[in-house]
């Protein structure tokens, strides 16, 4: 198996064990040392037990991806190790010679074979004593299998040459609002961890020199959705739970005092949207959060939003359907269902951040277009973005500008009516504050006329179609025209393989191309398609001009990206890569599956 540069470690056992504790605190620590860092989870659709395990990749250079080896495992129980037969494999055949295997040897039931297979492979076995040193403190019952995964990461910070104290420091972060007993025995069973290793391994190192990494921050998706709305006023957020959404209602909840926000969770995803369409007509800014089967049920709200023409941002993080699907796993399955959400023409607009970072930006972008363009706005990813940790340079905070669009300051019409849907050439109409003296006009989803009332005149209905179309086209000219904030499409890259993609796959793919263009001479480009809707056709096409070959690269079985492509430009691709398992592409597999193409582009 082919290993790339930096070093991966791997936390696994049962859910409630503190897995993604542990993870996020090695990914902080890891980045004030100076090193860039990628982690992301995977879990079972259970509040207790099963099997969940976090991996935490990182470098001195950047890191977008997970890879298929492990470096360093922490296994807080036997089944990370070798399966249960029936849900887990295990993840011993992930550990290469070198790789460090750190296991709970007080309670572990492994076979001895299995250790000295392990050793017989070059794999270094240490046993540690997790739930001993637990209890050495004070600790005891169900709390003391949780704490255990402190002693795996003192362990684990010692192997790879930190600075415990940087480690500690992240820890009483974590633990700080668990009041000052708890932080401080986690801290204790951090430190015996790493002197337990200190004591007994001291020669087990898998130490890489730090890249100095300044003015970096790690988040997820989810977060920086919250925070790129905070960043752009939102004022009503509505949203009932869904997985992978719902950490974002956390999040907002947090932040919603302080910003004065009003936190909603209702009943239901049909209350969710449709109080954020009312807010959102009464002059808020207001978003949902959700995933596809909660989308689903808001999708006659949306196309009232369309038609009322209403400002909305609506946060979509895919998971894998259809139905209930997969609630805990990845896939980008989802676009069609968010571009044809409505009955008719519902007019709406789509962005597809590829990174946290983008999601931040694009959160701001859309309640600009939301309501500078009065339509309902989705920013649409995927649980793997969602919840992975990405490194990224700290934005200034001033990169996108508020913009509110038109707002009517005086009434224009006849008999007291207000032209509320005024027809005009660009598609969007007046919008006045609610309350204003005289102004009066009707809002309602059926077909209307300039003042809103219900029409079935054949010429108007045409007349308000196209208005409300030529929006779209306003945007897209908009998008075209200033490509420095909108960003409709990112070129990676001037290879004569043109691959294209969107969303997430952008991480695994930076990386992927990065290695095989030093390898290979520069033979790739990326393609990122940042825009659904309206599509960037200009952009598309300019990206791609001059490529022999185009290749398509998805999450998902259908090639809902290569079906839109081929859609608006009358472009048929070369070959496709897919992949719906449930998983993100790993570095390997994305790096094996672009050499098949190099493969055939040669015959």
């Amino acid at each position: 198996m082919e290993r790339f540069h930096g070093l991966s470690w791997m936390v696994g056992g049962e859910a409630g064990w503190g897995i993604n504790v542990a993870a996020e605190i090695l990914s902080k620590a890891l980045l004030r040392h100076g090193y860039y860092v990628f982690s992301n989870v995977e879990y079972e659709s259970l509040i207790r037990g099963g099997h969940s395990y976090y991996r935490v990749r990182f470098s001195n250079r950047p890191v977008r991806s997970h890879v298929d080896y492990v470096d360093v495992l922490l296994a807080l129980d036997d089944k990370t190790i070798v399966g249960d037969g029936i849900h887990t494999r295990g993840h011993r055949d992930e550990l290469l010679r070198g790789s460090v295997l750190i296991y709970d040897s007080g309670i572990s039931r492994l076979d001895a074979e299995v250790l000295e297979e392990l050793k017989a492979r070059g794999v270094a076995v240490a046993g540690l004593p997790m739930a001993e040193i637990v209890r050495s403190v004070g600790v005891g019952g169900e709390r003391a299998m949780v704490m255990r995964n402190m002693a795996g990461l003192g362990a684990s910070a010692y192997v790879f040459g930190l600075d415990p104290e940087v480690v500690e420091g992240a820890i009483g972060e974590r633990f700080e609002g668990r009041g000052r007993e708890v932080a401080e025995a986690n801290v204790r069973v951090f430190r015996l961890g790493y002197e337990y290793f200190e004591e007994n391994y001291g020669g087990l190192r898998r130490r890489i020199e730090p890249a100095g990494v300044e003015r970096a921050g790690i988040a997820n998706g989810n977060y920086m959705a919250v925070v790129g709305s905070v960043r752009a006023g939102v004022k009503f957020w509505a949203q009932y739970p869904m997985t992978p959404a719902t950490p974002m209602l956390s999040y907002i909840k947090e932040v919603s005092e302080r910003y004065g926000i009003v936190v909603v969770q209702p009943e239901s995803e049909v209350a969710a949207i449709n109080m954020a369409i009312g807010a959102g007509y009464a002059g808020a800014r207001a978003a949902v959060g959700t995933s596809g089967g909660g989308f689903a049920l808001m999708t006659e709200a949306i196309s009232f939003a369309s038609m009322a023409e209403i400002p909305v941002v609506i946060f979509h993080v895919s998971r894998v359907g259809p139905s209930t699907g997969m609630p805990t796993r990845t896939e980008q399955g989802d676009l069609f269902q968010v571009l044809y959400a409505g009955q008719g023409r519902s007019v709406k607009a789509v962005i597809l951040p590829g990174d946290p970072l983008e999601v931040y930006l694009d959160a701001q972008i859309a309640f600009n277009v939301a309501e500078k363009y009065q339509v309902p706005v989705i920013v649409h990813y995927d649980k793997h973005l969602a919840e992975s940790y990405y490194t990224f340079e700290v934005p200034r905070g001033d990169e996108v500008s508020v913009d509110r669009g038109v707002s009517a300051v005086r009434v224009e019409g006849s008999n007291g009516l207000f032209k509320r849907y005024e027809i005009t050439e660009s598609g969007v109409s007046p919008r006045p504050v609610l309350g204003l003296p005289g102004v009066v006009y009707l809002t309602s989803s059926l077909e209307h006329n300039e003042y809103g009332l219900f029409t079935e005149d054949g010429e108007v209905r045409k007349a308000m179609e196209d208005k409300r179309a030529r929006k779209l086209e306003s945007l897209a000219r908009e998008i075209e025209e200033h490509p420095q904030i909108y960003r409709p499409v990112n070129t990676y890259w001037d290879g004569d393989i043109a691959v294209i993609c969107w969303g997430s796959t952008k991480g695994v793919l930076l990386d992927a191309i990065e290695h095989l263009n030093g390898r290979l001479g520069g033979l790739f480009r990326l393609v990122q398609v940042r825009w659904a809707e309206p599509f960037p056709k200009s952009s598309f096409a300019e990206a791609v001009e001059g490529a022999n070959y185009r290749v398509f690269f998805e999450n998902n079985s259908t090639g809902q990206l290569e079906m839109l492509v081929r859609q608006q430009l009358c472009m048929a691709a070369d070959r496709s890569i897919r992949k719906y398992d449930g998983r993100p592409f790993s570095l390997n597999e994305a790096v094996d599956r672009l050499m098949e193409v190099v493969r055939v582009w040669r015959r």
